[in-house]
């Protein structure tokens, strides 16, 4: 006369079986998690760097500027236009403000550089906070 039922052995190996397969799963779940945290995160970086090099044009095409690049009572100044409005990096989280301190550009950037290349030429390079360069150049108002 045979049993019916599961033998101390074969409960153990399905079971033995089943955590693998649960371990994978989890391990592919959080791998998924992790690339998407790190697309998110870069997405966010370029995202900030190209507002800050698109204002700084915008603002570089609307004005006659003057190239500043000093730093002064815990800012860093970058250009300052024809009507006194000054473009600056301020704080530990690289926030580009514009005119005042209530009117905040876009966080996450480590340096801004504009460079006069010739006459009505600027070179524009926003380094943001993960290091990376994104450059434009642009024209001054005629």
């Amino acid at each position: 006369m045979k049993k019916k039922g599961f033998t101390l052995i074969e409960t153990m190996i399905s079971l033995f079986i089943f955590s693998i397969i649960v371990f994978l799963v989890l391990d592919f779940y959080g791998f998924n998690e992790r690339l998407n945290k790190n697309l998110i995160d870069d997405s966010n970086d370029l995202l900030n760097g190209y507002i800050a090099v698109d204002f700084i044009s915008d603002t570089i095409r609307k004005n006659k500027i003057e190239i500043i690049d000093k730093n002064q009572n815990g800012r860093c100044e970058i250009i300052k236009t024809t009507d006194g409005q000054t473009l600056y990096l301020k704080g530990s989280n690289g926030i580009l403000r514009y005119a005042s301190d209530s009117q905040q550009i876009t966080i996450n950037i480590l340096d801004v550089k504009v460079e006069k290349i010739r006459d009505k030429l600027y070179k524009v390079a926003v380094t943001t906070k993960t290091g990376r360069k994104i450059l434009m150049f642009t024209g001054e108002k005629q």
